[in-house]
Order: C-alpha cells, then sequence, then structure tokens
C-alpha cells in the first residue's frame, strides 16, 4: 500500500518526511493526519511567543502584548485550519 502525504503541501510535491525534517516533527507523524494539527499547534504557540517577545520590545506591557498576539495567532490558526479543510477536499482525504 503507497503511503499518503497528508501535509498541506502536498499539492505541491512536499512530503510529509520533508516536513519532519524541516520542521522537527516527529517521525510517528509521518504519513498520519494528525501532522498537520501538529503543525497548527506548534506555528499557534511560535507565533504567540514571537509576537509577544516583538511587542514587548517595543514598550507593550507583557499581559497587554500576550493578549494580543493570542488573538492575532488565533485567527492565523482559524484561517489555515480553513485552508487545511479546502485542501483535504480537493485531494480527497
Amino acid at each position: 500500500m503507497e503511503q499518503r502525504d497528508y501535509n498541506v503541501m502536498s499539492e505541491h510535491g512536499i512530503t510529509d518526511q520533508e516536513y519532519v525534517d524541516r520542521f522537527g516533527l516527529p517521525q510517528a507523524l509521518v504519513g498520519t493526519p494528525e501532522m498537520n494539527d501538529w503543525m497548527l499547534n506548534k506555528t499557534y504557540e511560535d507565533n504567540i511567543v514571537d509576537c509577544t517577545e516583538d511587542l514587548i520590545s517595543k514598550g507593550e506591557s507583557r499581559d497587554k502584548a500576550k493578549s494580543k498576539c493570542t488573538s492575532i495567532a488565533g485567527k492565523n490558526k482559524k484561517a489555515a485550519m480553513k485552508l487545511l479543510k479546502e485542501v483535504q477536499k480537493r485531494r480527497g482525504y
């Protein structure tokens, strides 16, 4: 049985293994749809941290920066989830 690539970029020839190698995902996620959940959550968390640090460096309080960044990251994650559903529908899995 041929292994499927579930990552959102598989339509463009990117393999799950390439995702694991490039982004440090656990090897066990190759060939599973859970790799997208892992990437969505990791990106969400990283975006909050990076954005918060950036706003703090510009004089924002930690609490206000984290609140703003959590909201922005949540909107971006929602948009990414919508895109993932569109890709899954197009490719049929």
